[in-house]
């Protein structure tokens, strides 16, 4: 009787271990937007920084600011470029920042379930020292940094 209590014990761990294979995927999307601020003209390169981000730095490879906006940033990596745009840190500005998760579940014989977050913060002055830099145009100078 004990073993066979037993096998239906495992028997129901192997099933329930079997119906948790599920498949988890994560989406995360942040847009950024300086509202306000003043309007300038500044020059530097384009660089990746560590979690995604595009920034403008210097000379001496400092960033200058975080490049926001609707402007891809990609085709213009490692460009020397000058960007026109409003600057966080001048003026009188708001940063604006929307994080959007998804979330979307995969389970083995069962319902694909989402679910959406949606989680928005507005900021006044400086953020931890981060400058923000909403891109409204670009201009080319040259192809590399050097």
């Amino acid at each position: 009787m004990r073993s066979k209590l037993l096998g239906y014990a495992l028997g129901l761990a192997v099933m329930s271990a079997v119906s948790l294979n599920a498949q988890v995927e994560i989406k995360r999307t942040t847009k950024v937007e300086v509202k306000g601020g003043k309007e300038i003209t500044t020059t530097g390169c384009v660089d990746r920084l560590a979690d995604g981000r595009y920034s403008l730095t210097g000379i001496g490879g400092e960033v200058q600011y975080v490049l926001v906006g609707e402007e891809n940033m990609a085709k213009r990596l490692g460009h020397r470029i000058q960007v026109r745009g409003k600057a966080s840190d001048l003026g009188d500005a708001e940063v604006k920042t929307e994080t959007k998760t998804s979330t979307k579940v995969d389970v083995d014989h069962g319902p694909d379930e989402r679910g959406h977050r949606k989680t928005t913060t507005e900021e006044k002055g400086d953020l931890a020292g981060i400058r923000f830099l909403s891109v409204d145009s670009v201009k080319n100078l040259a192809d590399s940094c050097q």
